[in-house]
């Protein structure tokens, strides 16, 4: 019997040269992607910084009045780490006769050796400190509460002859509910409205950061002004034309604790000054809260005063960004030593409230920025509460801007501030499973179904570098993009008719492949016409497919602390009208509503193609993720705004996919 020889023969070795060869030239293959990719990825970072750096330049540079200019066309540019690099910028002024002051820059970068080069896209505003108009200053945005730079009156709204007016001269229009607020505000100019709860507390956070407005000379040191809150007079005061006279009309000691802490005005952190916003009288903002939803402690039997930083507060459905803890840590902890205010709530009331801000003329030591009553309903007046106007320094808000380039299959959205996102890619259509479990964006083959949240969220992941199951903010910043376009509302214009969503109808009874042409909106349809179009078109000529209707779709949003918003006659899974005004939102984020797009959007529900909500706000077993969009047999329900939290994470149904972002 021969023994095996040890070792190698001379046909096993060259067998195993071989292949070490081929795992040696795959290795590299590998190594050489890798370096490719990374290469490529710090060239966009260069370029990117590139590109924010004359942005910013040109931008605290442009004249004011605006003049338009071009002040660099495809220049070449050195920048280390890119190569054949040219920049181009261009000031235009899209307000010259509105706003003066309005100027908008746009940047562009070109580079490399390929063909097209790359590209990197940037455009800001630069504005003024007058381009608000008379009685109005500028409030710089803040990423905090989702709000781009806007125009708020100086002074709190005066009635002239039944107009809203920002001028310091009289006492404020007291005595008007918020619903009349609503409409004086929206009467004062085309883009005006009253202040929205997250401009309050944009502007709170900005007037917390500034030194000066504390009694101590730095943030936190003694107490920030909380104006006319002492009583004396007892009444609301006109102000002044001289900023320097914060005092003014204050009759009473001043003294030296924060409820006789009487300076009228603050400053912002762009040097403007605001009068009376944290006394004189309380200010509606737009915000609402529903019929057992009040923040308090458990003790509540009645409407009481308690402080912010109570250790025992149930916050209940007041939103994150109504409270102190969105400015910062820090803010949790003031108290109305601090001069922030208090809140006047009923942890036990069963009836829908609106929000007042600020304090009024003997609210005393509870009076401040800060200050919430929550003690009205819609239609409440008092002689106690005013309010004050915003508007949008343009029609359209800023857009960020959107990626140069985006994986097959993908199209860039433009970012938008209200949503806190900044430009990213999206599937153009539904996410199709390409028979080896990836994840692809192809108009050909049925909406990948069937599948959990959680396995979503982990298949978006796998589909590319950078890749993740679309965002709810991600979502909101596609329907508020598309709801802009007038071509996308039957009757040519933005509010018209109503705006497409999808395939709805159950003709057929399946969800449907898309088409590569999209100009056939229809594709697979039995009925053809009317709102079952299945392509919507974005502000940068973009189209993307199903995003109302054709199967739901999975975001990695979801519901918090087992709650739910509904109706409070909710015993079950039911649909209701997202703009219905008995919604109970039950913490639900203003980021996820239609009010943060437009006071309009509100108002438009699935008679507008909209969409409905499908929840219940009597659930309690554990959190639910959101679907939207809709399907393809639920009518009316579907559309851009559609929104389902029936299904748990690990929940599936041929009727649900999802959508990569990137």
């Amino acid at each position: 019997m021969r023994h095996k020889q040890g070792g190698f023969t001379i046909i096993e070795l060259l067998v195993t040269l071989f292949v070490a060869a081929i795992f040696l030239i795959a290795g590299y293959q590998i190594y050489t992607t890798v370096i490719r990719v990374d290469g490529q990825t710090k060239a966009q970072v260069i370029a990117q910084n590139t590109a924010q750096d004359y942005l910013e330049r040109y931008r605290t540079s442009v004249p004011s009045p605006c003049v338009a200019s071009t002040p660099l066309t495809n220049s070449p540019i050195t920048v280390t780490g890119l190569v054949n690099v040219t920049i181009s910028v261009t000031v235009s002024c899209p307000k010259s006769g509105a706003i003066s002051t309005l100027s908008k820059i746009d940047v562009l970068l070109q580079y490399g050796n390929q063909s097209p080069q790359s590209q990197i896209a940037y455009s800001a505003w630069s504005y003024s400190q007058d381009a608000c108009g008379a009685g109005y200053i500028i409030v710089p945005a803040d990423s905090r509460f989702d709000t781009p730079t806007f125009c708020v009156m100086k002074y709190e709204a005066k009635n002239v002859n039944g107009q809203a007016i920002s001028q310091a001269a009289g006492t404020p229009w007291v005595n008007i509910s918020q619903n009349d607020a609503v409409t004086a505000s929206a009467a004062a100019c085309p883009t005006c409205h009253l202040i929205s709860e997250a401009e309050w507390m944009t502007l709170a956070a900005n007037v917390l950061s500034v030194p000066s407005n504390w009694s101590g000379g730095a943030v936190g040191s003694g107490y920030i002004y909380n104006g006319h809150v002492n009583g004396n007079p007892s009444s609301a005061l006109a102000a002044s034309n001289n900023d320097a006279d914060g005092l003014n009309g204050i009759t009473g000691g001043t003294g030296s604790g924060a409820q006789y802490n009487n300076r009228r005005t603050l400053t912002l952190s762009n040097g403007e000054i605001i009068w009376d916003l944290a006394g004189n009288v309380h200010e509606w903002t737009n915000a609402t809260i529903g019929a057992g939803q009040q923040p308090g402690v458990s003790t509540d039997s009645t409407y009481v005063w308690k402080e912010w930083s109570n250790s025992s507060m149930l916050w209940n459905g007041l939103p994150n960004l109504s409270r102190p803890s969105a400015i910062s840590s820090q803010a949790a902890t003031w108290t109305s030593s601090q001069g922030i205010g208090e809140l006047f709530s009923n942890y036990t009331d069963s009836i829908p409230r609106v929000f007042a801000r600020g304090g009024d003329y003997g609210d005393g030591g509870y009076g401040g920025v800060l200050e919430l009553y929550t003690g009205s309903a819609p239609t409440s007046t008092a002689s106690w509460i005013g309010f004050r106007v915003a508007k949008s320094v343009d029609s359209q808000p800023e857009q960020l801007a959107q990626p140069s380039s985006c994986p097959t299959g993908f199209i860039p959205v433009p970012g938008d501030a209200r949503f806190g996102t900044v430009g990213f890619c999206v599937m153009k259509y539904e996410a199709k499973n390409d028979g080896n479990g990836n994840a692809v964006s192809t108009a050909t083959g049925i909406p990948w179904g069937s599948i959990t949240q959680t396995s979503a969220l982990t298949t978006s992941a796998a589909a590319c570098s950078g890749c993740h199951l679309l965002s709810d903010a991600e979502w909101m910043t596609i329907a508020a993009n598309v709801s802009s376009v007038a071509s996308n509302w039957s009757g040519g214009a933005v509010g018209s008719g109503y705006i497409y969503s999808g395939h709805n109808d159950n003709a057929p009874a399946s969800a449907l492949a898309a088409s590569s042409n999209d100009s056939l909106g229809y594709t697979n349809e039995t009925n053809t016409g009317g709102n079952q179009k299945r392509t919507l078109i974005l502000t940068n000529g973009q189209v993307i497919w199903d995003f109302a209707g054709n199967v739901w779709e999975w975001t990695s949003g979801s519901t918090v602390n087992n709650t739910q918003p509904g109706l409070s006659s909710d015993a079950g899974y039911v649909w209701k009208e997202i703009s219905n005004i008995n919604m109970l939102w039950n913490g639900l984020p203003m980021a996820d509503r239609p009010v943060t797009i437009s006071n309009q959007a509100a108002t438009w529900g699935s008679a507008q193609g909209f969409g409905m909500m499908y929840s219940n706000y009597a659930e309690t077993a554990g959190n639910h993720p959101f679907e939207r969009g809709g399907g393809y047999s639920d009518s009316s329900g579907s559309g851009i705004f559609a929104a389902s939290l029936y299904l748990t994470s690990s929940g599936t149904s041929p009727n649900v996919g999802f959508r990569v972002a990137k």
